[in-house]
């Protein structure tokens, strides 16, 4: 090799490094809120960035800024964050005081310290220091128990759970405890630990205080509950339900909603209950609301508007994103229309903060009125807040795609599909990721970020996302709820779909698989049943079995069986790269590939590795699947299979 061509590669290398990292050093919107009562002028409104780097290395700055009479805003601070300080950061709903633990035995302090703030003044008031297994054990700041919640005032209090001291982790019975609740009271300035053995064994899902700050309405193990500090028995007010997305009351007329996910055998999307709630009833009175082919997406943290007689919040159906208001006494859904994809993000009576984003545009705040959107008043009227600045705004190549909304099977689904702008790599197809969707919400919209999207296509790869025809909610632990058989010829058909439409454009030869976590399971699949079409397939932190938890039917035995590479090495054609959480990890898998004479390549994913190193390692190998290293390890194999 020359040194031209060495200079060449280096220098490519580098530009690809710089953009891959500043893809993933771009800013969207956390959280935001009107600081300031209704009415007041000028307003303030509060807003967190936060990057798209993974969760331990992910950066954080915020802003408060003044809105004036006219609706100009004018900033005038911007602060860089501790970034683990907001994995408890919480805003009283009336935007009074903020509290987050400043110092954590969990992370290794010699102590728990909360802090908490004046909003108006920006500065701490008062710290309340715990030191260890003085009330309690250590203080949880991540995983299933990180609450954090202020009771409305004046007799204000936060409740927050922690691990139980050594003497409160046995029952009366005899069983562990995982944790207990703890109420700090700001009357008192004590902290009340609830120990209960009714309460404190499984683990809650969600939680939120009563408006009368004695109980908490909260959920486990698939049931909603209502329980009252100090009484002895928790009343079922909903059975059989997953865990919601938000529980909420209102600030007036006494309402309680519950925002549910999509789950497959549940077509409630909220349930409305009247408060007071009435003590060891039977049955609740409750409304149940369907949103049809529509699913809740996301709702705000403060979503009750006009005094609390409209719910706002976001749904979606397959890519598409939008607002709705319902009128809780009338049960009658209100569309709210923007001129161009949003989410709703902040409600104070009749303003809303709004985020407008997609993967080829970065984050906006906006501000408008309900009434703005009144029918009488078709004219929509919006005022631009802020956005986050970058090194170089006036050249922003990160965003230099176009984005494309896929349908196919006359709409039955759809995808979103990622090109080069017109004009790169004139004369010369450009190869196509395809990756089936798996994650946490219904659907991919065009709202969502994903920095390894992104990454890829300025990388020079097109990418195609295709969603499930039916929403498939992958759970925390990676399994959906149910598998759809019919997804791998699905996909399959969606990627013959679109080579169709942009055949002068996308290289057909050079068709790539992409999966993570339930989505491996599905490319296992795709390349058993179509084994020459594509190039090569990525399986991250791959699914070796059926991916549920659930007795498996006589169809999907014979599924597992006859179309997945787990089972059918043999049926394998390409190159395969599994990307796995430790080196045992698809051993057994990997080496069945190696011995069926595929060229399988496996790397560790660590944690703390960041997450351009991980891009990085998964765009080498689509460009090139058949490395040397990875050709000659197979050989080798083969070889000693030979002798052997």
């Amino acid at each position: 090799m020359s040194e031209a061509d060495r200079k060449a590669i280096w220098e490519f290398a580098e530009k690809r490094n710089t953009m891959i990292t500043r893809q993933i050093e771009q800013y969207r919107l956390k959280s935001a809120r009107i600081i300031t009562p209704t009415g007041y002028i000028p307003e303030e409104v509060y807003v967190l960035w936060e990057s798209l780097d993974a969760a331990p290395v992910r950066k954080h700055f915020s802003s408060r800024g003044f809105l004036s009479e006219h609706k100009k805003y004018f900033e005038y601070s911007k602060n860089n964050e501790d970034d683990w300080r907001h994995f408890t950061y919480t805003m009283s709903d009336d935007c009074e005081l903020v509290a987050y633990v400043s110092e954590s035995i969990e992370i290794g302090h010699s102590m728990d310290v909360i802090t908490f703030e004046s909003v108006q003044y920006q500065k701490a008031i008062f710290h309340v220091a715990f030191e260890k297994d003085e009330h309690h054990g250590s203080i949880f700041i991540t995983g299933p128990h990180s609450y954090f919640k202020f009771s409305a005032g004046p007799d204000r209090k936060l409740l927050y759970f922690a691990r139980p001291r050594s003497d409160q982790r046995k029952t009366c019975s005899g069983k562990n405890r995982n944790f207990v609740i703890c109420v700090y009271d700001f009357d008192t300035k004590g902290v009340v630990v609830v120990t209960d053995e009714n309460i404190c064994l499984k683990p809650i899902n969600a939680v939120e205080w009563t408006p009368d700050n004695r109980g908490i309405v909260f959920h486990r193990d698939g049931d909603l509950l209502w329980h009252r500090f100090g009484d002895k028995y928790i009343n079922v007010l909903y059975k059989n339900c997953p865990a919601p997305l938000k529980i909420t009351f209102s600030p007036g007329d006494g309402r309680l909603a519950v925002f549910l996910p999509t789950s497959f055998n549940k077509d409630s999307q909220i349930l409305l209950f009247h408060w007071p709630l009435v003590k060891a009833a039977l049955t609740y009175q409750h409304d149940v609301i369907s949103l049809g082919e529509h699913r809740v997406w996301s709702v705000p943290d403060r979503p009750w508007a006009n005094g609390g007689k409209d719910l706002i919040f976001n749904a979606n159906w397959q890519h598409n994103v939008v607002s709705y208001m319902l009128q809780t006494a009338t049960r009658e859904l209100q569309k709210i229309t923007f001129p161009k994809p949003a989410v709703i993000v902040d409600v104070q009576e009749h303003e809303i903060l709004f985020e407008t984003v997609s993967a080829n545009s970065k984050s906006r705040l906006w501000y408008t009125s309900l009434e703005s959107m009144n029918e009488e008043n078709p004219e929509f009227r919006a005022s631009l807040l802020t956005a986050p600045r970058l090194i170089d705004d006036d050249e922003d190549p990160y965003h230099a795609f176009d984005v494309k909304h896929m349908y196919f099977d006359k709409a039955a689904y759809t995808g979103v599909l990622y090109m080069p702008v017109e004009g790169f790599k004139p004369g010369k197809k450009l190869e196509m990721i395809v990756i089936p969707y798996a994650g946490t919400k219904p659907n991919f919209t065009d709202l969502d970020q994903e920095a390894m999207y992104s990454a890829f296509v300025n990388c020079g790869f097109c990418v195609l996302i295709v969603n499930n025809r039916h929403a498939t909610i992958q759970l925390d632990d990676g399994y959906p709820e149910k598998v759809d058989l019919c997804v791998a010829d699905d996909v399959h058909a969606a990627v013959l779909e679109t080579l169709e439409q942009n055949r002068d454009r996308i290289d057909e030869e050079g068709i790539c698989l992409y999966g993570a976590d339930y989505a491996s399971f599905i490319v296992s699949s795709i390349i058993v049943k179509y084994p020459l079409f594509y190039k090569s397939a990525s399986l991250i932190r791959p699914h070796v079995e059926f991916p549920t938890h659930a007795e498996l039917t006589e169809a999907e035995m014979i599924y597992l069986k006859e179309y997945t590479a787990f089972e059918q090495p043999s049926k394998v054609r390409i190159p395969i790269l599994l990307m796995v959480d430790d080196d045992e990890t698809c051993s057994e898998f990997r080496q069945s590939l190696l011995t069926a004479g595929v060229i399988c390549y496996k790397e560790t994913v660590r944690e703390e590795e960041m997450q351009s190193v991980f891009i990085h390692r998964v765009t080498d190998f689509l460009e090139d699947p058949v490395g040397e290293e990875i050709a000659s390890e197979a050989e080798k194999m083969l070889e000693k299979l030979e002798v052997s």
